[in-house]
């Protein structure tokens, strides 16, 4: 009986250190997002914080919202690599939003050898001056 019990633990070790080993040669590279304000044009960050390159990197963002739902903006743009440690900023190109009330910003990124990722944001825009809220 402790035979057995021993072995299934022996098995149980041998196991976890495999699929330990494996998790450490095999690393994955890490998306995170950041959307900003820089010079009053909207800006996304993204970022690999993963130990390896991040292939073909797409990412897009959509800013909506105001009164009446005037403010409609699209950006999306992609990166073939991006090594661990970088990051990538990509800005509203002109003409920049105008309008009046609370905005939504949704921004996503994927690569080719992770997951994606998604953030959410509000924010609120008096003309050409937006703010995000940090919430």
């Amino acid at each position: 009986m402790k035979r057995k019990i021993l072995v299934i633990v022996v098995g149980v070790l041998m196991v976890t250190l495999v699929s330990s080993a494996t998790a450490l040669v095999n690393p994955e590279p890490k998306l995170q997002l950041h959307i900003g304000i820089k010079m009053g044009i909207a800006c996304l960050i993204v970022r690999n914080i993963g130990d390896t390159n991040a292939s073909d990197v797409e990412w897009n963002c959509n800013i909506t919202g105001g009164i009446c739902k005037k403010i409609n903006e699209h950006l999306e743009g992609n990166k073939s690599l991006l090594p661990p440690g970088s990051s990538h900023e990509a800005f509203q190109p002109l003409p920049r939003f105008f309008g009046l009330g609370i905005i939504r910003l949704t921004a996503s990124a994927s690569a080719s050898n992770t997951n994606a990722t998604t953030l959410h944001k509000y924010g609120f825009v008096f003309g050409y001056t937006c703010i995000i809220f940090p919430f």
